[in-house]
């Protein structure tokens, strides 16, 4: 029989969301009546002329690099219109509304419930992109408070595009979105915005797309265990009431009902391997540390915020009495020597050419890392609490799975380049994040500095 960890991290596979981390689809209602200010009034399909206009009319369109923002179309070649300029048809709220609360659902896996309460499509940009247009793999920063989503609309151009498909990466799973056919009228994407995504160049024609920040409005409105519980309540009831007309229940229905059943299943599961490993007692392993999935910051680290099968996980272990949850937000910074002597216009190059030397004596190597700890008692801690009184060791030695925290190939988000000074040689900078649920038995909780305990929410 399975020792209680591998027990533990067996049933938390068998957790999710039933969700996706990218849907693709069309908008099941007519598009809009839309209007530009110093385009006019916008013909569906758009024409050459209007397509030249719109062009015309925007501006570049930059990305954010580190805490800049910059233009350089070998990363992205786009066009842009601000979307205070984007004016729709009335009707165009009603659909967009019921088109959020379909995205959100696929994204968080809760069917039957009817609309996703707390969560808004807000229109960010209108975006152009000509041929040769593209954008380098990236990931979308967190352009408002609540913000954990994208969504994308196609707009139809006469004669269609080629190329310029989007693909969207989590992990090792790929989802591409080709809307290369003329034919294929209001195409839409979404997913979630800490997703690796890239569009490929468009090679002929013209892509123009809406794009819509997915927005979190209220605290755990994105929390499937409480979506999901009333979505499988209410398909219980339609259930029943078809069954008493002598109809076949809806197909939502009994996809909601499935759910929940294999969600109560895995739940079980999970309770039975906490059990196993609070009967292991004191000499057995005092606290585990799960890997989340999605990316996270500091501004978007929370139990109300947590996204797909990490909410799922997260919330099946909340779900057993006998553990104490924390979220965990480990940030690495690595400072390192480098031998690249440049002048200061090409820093930036600097940043995608140049490496760290990490083998040599000669060069030094330091390494300093934060700590964000999220109680479900009390929110965010404060920063006095450190590592918790574990330590960085402890903690990856805990990691279910034997994942390290800090893979050799992950890649850093934010790199920073220092010049030479009369002193020292020039050095790079890399910042590394990794985000973690951290849970451990109650009855046999680690030693905590007292302060920590104090702590109240921020």
């Amino acid at each position: 029989m399975a020792d209680w960890k591998e027990q533990l991290k067996i049933a938390l596979d068998g957790v999710t969301s039933g969700g996706k981390f990218a849907v693709t689809g069309t908008v099941d209602s007519p598009l809009p009546e839309i209007a530009v200010r110093g385009v006019g009034k916008l013909a569906l399909p758009i024409d050459a002329g209007q397509a030249e206009d719109l062009v015309f009319a925007g501006m570049p369109a930059p990305f954010g690099k580190g805490s800049k923002t910059v233009l350089d179309p070998a990363v992205r070649k786009a066009i842009q219109i601000e979307a205070a300029r984007v004016r729709f048809s009335q009707d165009w709220d009603a659909t967009v509304r019921r088109l959020t609360a379909d995205v959100a659902a696929a994204l968080l896996g809760v069917y039957g419930c009817g609309a996703v309460a707390g969560v808004e499509a807000r229109l960010y940009k209108l975006l152009v992109y000509e041929r040769g247009g593209h954008f380098r793999a990236h990931r979308d920063t967190e352009k408002e408070p609540g913000m954990f989503g994208s969504l994308l609309i196609q707009l139809p151009v006469a004669g269609g595009h080629t190329g310029g498909s989007l693909s969207v990466r989590l992990q090792q799973e790929e989802v591409v979105w080709d809307t290369a056919a003329a034919a294929m009228p209001g195409a839409a994407t979404t997913f979630f915005a800490d997703c690796e995504h890239e569009l490929s160049e468009v090679e002929s024609g013209l892509r123009v797309l809406l794009a819509y920040n997915l927005v979190q409005t209220q605290e755990g409105a994105n929390t499937v265990a409480a979506a999901a519980s009333a979505s499988a309540a209410t398909a219980t009831a339609a259930s029943k009431a078809a069954r008493a007309a002598g109809r076949a229940p809806a197909a939502a229905a009994v996809k909601a009902k499935a759910a929940a059943a294999g969600r109560a299943a895995a739940l079980r599961a999970v309770a039975e391997a906490v059990r196993a490993w609070e009967a292991a007692g004191e000499a057995s392993q005092p606290l585990v540390a799960l890997p989340l999935a999605h990316k996270y910051t500091e501004a978007s680290l929370g139990f109300g915020a947590l996204k797909g099968d990490d909410s799922a996980k997260v919330r099946a272990l909340l779900d057993c009495p006998e553990l104490e949850v924390h979220l965990l937000l480990v940030d690495k910074m690595v400072i390192g020597g480098c031998d690249e002597y440049l002048h200061p216009d090409d820093y930036e190059e600097a940043l995608e050419t140049a490496s760290m030397i990490t083998d040599d004596d000669d060069y030094y190597t330091s390494t300093k890392i934060n700590y964000i700890w999220h109680s479900s008692q009390f929110g965010r801690l404060g920063e006095d609490v450190g590592d918790f009184g574990l330590g960085i060791w402890r903690i990856q030695n805990s990691v279910l799975g034997d994942e390290e925290l800090f893979p050799d190939d992950q890649q850093p988000y934010q790199k920073q380049y220092e010049p030479y000074t009369g002193n020292e040689g020039p050095s790079l900078t890399y910042w590394y994040c990794s985000a973690l649920a951290v849970v451990w038995p109650r009855s046999r909780r680690p030693t905590v500095p007292d302060r920590s305990v104090r702590q109240r929410r921020r």
